[in-house]
């Protein structure tokens, strides 16, 4: 976001970055089919869940 932006373009940020799949800092867009799967009522049994939406840099 335009909060840390600045951060990913230091050389620390920038290795960060290259560690992620797709080498690229996500978007809010990158979001969305997240957001519409939880709004699905078939994720009406999802709650109190930690969704973790980083890429796989978690795993």
């Amino acid at each position: 976001t335009e909060i840390n932006h600045h951060h990913w373009k230091t050389e620390q940020g920038q290795k960060l970055v290259n560690m992620l799949p797709r080498k690229r800092v996500g978007q809010p867009q990158d979001l969305d089919s997240t957001l519409l799967m939880l709004c699905a009522p078939q994720s009406h049994f999802i709650n109190g869940a930690v969704i973790s939406a980083d890429d796989g840099f978690g795993v």
